[in-house]
């Protein structure tokens, strides 16, 4: 929810897999914007680029009192469930991203595709199957 802390934020980004947003859902399930780790991080860091700047300047008080809402991205353009594969590649390069939201028509979260995972299962799909050995040239073990 965009209400909650970045310090419970922090948490589920790092239990998930690297590189995965948080979506951000309201009371009612409507995506309302995806919150990245990067930009987490920025917040966390914020003389990291500066010149002359240094980690050891962690702004940690800020994870006790913001919240997600303050950091998330809420221009978002997710797939709607009857995307085709076509509309999914052209979101992923575009966004310059793997992962991407899928609402239904009403704009509730539905969940994500990984394109990722789709293309692997597109490479195992059209890998070209080993031919079955033909019964005139099978291997007889002579005793």
């Amino acid at each position: 929810a965009p209400e909650t802390p970045l310090s419970v934020a922090l948490a589920m980004l790092l239990a998930q897999p690297s590189e995965q947003p948080l979506f951000v859902v309201d009371a009612v399930g409507r995506l309302g914007g995806e919150l990245r780790f990067h930009d987490l991080m920025d917040a966390l860091f914020p003389y990291r680029l500066a010149a002359g700047g240094s980690f050891d300047q962690v702004q940690s008080s800020y994870l006790m009192i913001g919240i997600v809402r303050d950091l998330m991205h809420q221009r978002l353009h997710p797939l709607h469930e009857n995307s085709t594969l076509g509309e999914l590649a052209r979101q992923a390069i575009q966004r310059k991203t793997a992962i991407l939201p899928v609402t239904d028509a009403a704009g509730r979260f539905l969940g994500q595709v990984d394109i990722h995972r789709i293309l692997a299962t597109l490479c195992t799909d059209a890998a070209p199957q080993a031919p079955a050995p033909r019964a005139d040239t099978a291997r007889k073990d002579v005793p």
